[in-house]
């Protein structure tokens, strides 16, 4: 008899003298049996601190390696799926305030159409532009599918919802928020930062962003779209920014304690507590809060994006760290309202220069 037989046959043998052995749970057990509310509020909040012990542990990890200038490590930490994951589900676009800005930043875009490309944009010595040959054909083609049989959509409001996921600089931001949380830690030794494009600055001649990709088509009377745009980031080193980029060192004095109360901020929000726990825990003041603190992130980011030293034509041009591209992709199915919108991660092998190779 192995050990755990052997402690449950005196349990067992006990049961049947009992003659509780087979008899069914009593109703009163039966009700203090089930899982309460409160209890399950606290698993999900032991979930959120797991999470956050990992992303805690990815950081100091990176902040260890990054200290001791070792880039290699860096990398292999940033391909371990387990540490660093590859996937990662964020909410709806946010952000567009202005739907004429949105139309102008995408009339800049270079983009595909159901795999027919638009690469042809203006310069800016041409002047700037309110509209593109891709703007004409999407709002042609949500013309078209709006009047197919058995479509009940407003084509306007179709391509409305389309220019909000062709925001460029909303998708972006929503893709920094959810991956500045994995790489910058209590230390701080590392910063994420998109690097310098056209929509950073229309007016200059920066390159251009990679083009968006965008697939549309009817399904069941409804029309069904799916926006894929790649950012380009990259991992700077704090004490690259602070020795090279002056007045900088002021602007990153509060990043530390930001990130460290954001993360726990935004772990908590997302860790499927109830509605009406939240409401209960405050819940709209604690969304409000991780909200503010990852706006101030972002706008420290972007603060020191703007430097001239990120300028790839400035003599002192200041490179990345480690690059890393972020992919949101989502898919929208206009009748019901419903869409998916997923982040997906990947150091790209030939920007980092061999070192990804073991």
């Amino acid at each position: 008899m192995n050990a755990a037989n052997y402690n449950a046959a005196p349990r067992e043998r006990h049961a049947r003298k009992a003659g509780t052995a087979n008899s069914p749970m009593p109703a009163a057990v039966a009700k203090h049996a089930v899982v309460s509310p409160a209890t399950s509020l606290d698993d999900d909040e032991a979930r959120a601190e797991r999470r956050l012990q990992k992303i805690h542990t990815l950081s100091q990890r990176l902040s260890q390696y990054a200290r001791g200038s070792d880039r290699r490590q860096v990398l292999r930490t940033l391909l371990d799926p387990d540490l660093y994951p590859r996937m990662h589900l964020i909410g709806g676009v946010s952000g567009v305030d202005d739907i004429a800005a949105a139309e102008r930043e995408a009339a800049g875009e270079r983009a595909s159409l159901n795999g027919v490309k638009f690469l042809q944009v203006r310069s800016p010595l041409q002047g700037r532009t309110d509209d593109s040959y891709f703007l004409q054909t999407v709002r042609e083609v949500c013309g078209h599918m709006c009047d197919m049989n058995g479509v009940d959509a407003d084509p306007m409001a179709l391509y409305g919802g389309l220019l909000l996921r062709l925001c460029r600089s909303a998708s972006e931001r929503d893709a920094l928020e959810a991956l500045t949380l994995w790489t910058s830690g209590q230390t701080g030794e590392l910063l994420l930062l998109p690097l310098v494009r056209r929509h950073h600055r229309p007016d200059s001649t920066f390159p251009l962003a990679e083009p968006v990709e965008l697939e549309m088509y009817v399904e069941g009377g409804n029309v069904h779209a799916k926006v894929s745009m790649r950012h380009e980031l990259g991992l700077f080193r704090r004490l690259d920014l602070e020795a090279g980029v002056e007045g900088i060192r002021e602007a990153l004095r509060p990043w530390n304690g930001l990130v460290e109360m954001a993360q726990r901020e935004r772990l908590l929000q997302r860790s499927g507590v109830p509605p009406q726990h939240k409401k209960k825990k405050g819940g709209g003041a604690a969304d409000d809060a991780a909200n503010s603190l990852t706006r101030q992130l972002t706008n420290i980011q972007y603060e020191a994006l703007l430097l001239t030293r990120f300028s790839s034509g400035h003599k002192n041009f200041l490179r990345p760290w480690v690059y890393i591209n972020a992919d949101v992709v989502e898919r929208i199915n206009f009748g019901t309202g419903s869409s998916v919108r997923i982040l997906n991660v990947s150091v790209p092998e030939d920007k980092n220069s061999g070192y990804v190779k073991k």
